[in-house]
């Protein structure tokens, strides 16, 4: 009676979780292409579900790093999307007109150095003084959407790259003729804190309820 009981209460709280609400997925951008100067890890990439057709894909630089200008920001996702928005980019003007992120839009990349083709790339305007330290596309896909934010992108071949994105190491003004593109090279998964805190609850209960049986 007792282990149907716990068995019954475990299911009950995985039954409760939202998907994706297990962990997002991190990439590390550890992996350096020809010139790019610096190092590694030159920024990460945070993939988390909303829910199971939506999912936002974070692009975040390390230290003073920037990304910028031609196929700033790379990706394959899995399945063709029906929508996409680019909600976040804390980049501002510099000596150019144009705000960094405005009107750029997601198009296949072509080849990004030597990372290969990605099926969603996206430019951005001119040189590093209007670079941007993070940027987050939110992505939709149609039908069933994805299970798993660990199933939102994928590498373009066998041994290749799920991201890739343009740095300008140390920031505009420092990275001179060190620029390149960083790709991923390693990826984990992180528990979100809502998760955390609904397993603790649910462990804090069974806890509550083996007491309750043994007395």
């Amino acid at each position: 009676m007792k282990k149907s009981l716990l068995v019954l209460a475990l299911a009950t709280l995985v039954l409760l979780l939202p998907v994706g609400a297990f962990a997002d997925t991190i990439y590390s951008l550890n992996v350096g292409g020809t010139g790019l100067g610096g190092s590694a890890p030159w920024g990460t990439v945070t993939v988390s579900l909303t829910n199971a057709n939506t999912a936002t894909v974070t692009f975040t630089a390390a230290g003073s790093n920037v990304f910028f200008d031609s196929n700033a920001f790379n990706f394959n996702t899995l399945g063709t999307l029906s929508g996409y928005s680019l909600n976040t980019c804390d980049g501002s003007p510099g000596p150019t007109t144009n705000a960094p992120c405005i009107s750029g839009v997601l198009t296949p990349s072509g080849n990004v150095s030597s990372f290969g083709s990605f099926t969603y790339g996206f430019n951005m305007f001119d040189g590093p003084t209007d670079g941007t330290q993070t940027a987050t596309f939110t992505l939709t896909l149609g039908g069933a959407g994805w299970s798993s934010d660990s199933l939102v992108l994928f590498k373009n071949t066998p041994d290749g790259f799920d991201v890739a994105a343009h740095v300008c190491p140390g920031g505009a003004g420092a990275c001179n003729n060190l620029t390149g593109w960083a790709g991923d090279g390693s990826s984990t998964s992180t528990p979100e804190p809502g998760s955390i805190a609904l397993l603790s609850a649910g462990l804090i209960g069974l806890g509550g309820l083996v007491r309750r049986r043994k007395q």
